[in-house]
């Protein structure tokens, strides 16, 4: 189990974690909201 711990908080499966969610909100938040990324009132 100790190992499974120290496996888990190493840098690039906490950063693909990381990225995974902020992929996964930013989707969503496109389906929601389809312009909400677009800054400018063209």
């Amino acid at each position: 189990m100790n190992d499974l711990k120290t496996y888990l908080s190493t840098a690039p499966v906490l950063l693909t974690a990381w990225m995974s969610l902020t992929a996964g909100m930013l989707i969503e938040l496109n389906r929601f909201y389809p312009d909400a990324l677009f800054l400018g009132s063209y």
